[in-house]
């Protein structure tokens, strides 16, 4: 492999786990509450829906720039935004 192939290898590899860190710090996806496999797994489905709605949200309505924010921090600020629509 050359160098720039090791380079992208390993940038997607960075990417995914940034993905999963969000859904960890976001969503608390690592998390099982339920005494039980399926119920888990529901849960799961639920938090990683819940986390694409998100970043559907997110390119539909922030620009560019705000596109680029971790989970918590656009989170964070559509809970100050709410209301300040302007259309």
């Amino acid at each position: 492999m050359s160098p720039e192939e090791v380079w992208r290898f390993y940038n997607k590899r960075g990417t995914c786990e940034l993905w999963i860190n969000e859904l960890k710090d976001g969503f608390a996806v690592d998390e099982a509450s339920q005494h039980n496999f399926v119920k888990n797994e529901a849960y799961m489905l639920v938090k990683a829906i819940s986390y694409n709605l998100m970043l559907w949200f997110k390119e539909a309505t922030m620009p560019e720039r705000g596109q680029k924010l971790p989970g918590k921090n656009h989170q964070a600020q559509s809970a100050l935004c709410t209301g300040q629509h302007r259309g």
